[in-house]
């Protein structure tokens, strides 16, 4: 009984765990990517007034 209880509080906090780095890490790769659009904008428009 008791080793059920604590697999599943086990279970359930690295889900979270689990969850809050699936966050994080999409928000860091958004910002990523963001950042090299930007880049690949910025330099298009720069060959194009050369």
């Amino acid at each position: 009984m008791e080793d059920k209880f604590l697999n599943k509080i086990k279970t359930s906090f690295n889900l979270k765990a689990l969850f809050e780095f699936q966050r994080v890490f999409e928000k860091k790769i958004t910002k990523i990517f963001v950042l090299v659009t930007n880049l690949e904008i910025f330099h298009s428009i720069q060959l194009k007034s050369v």
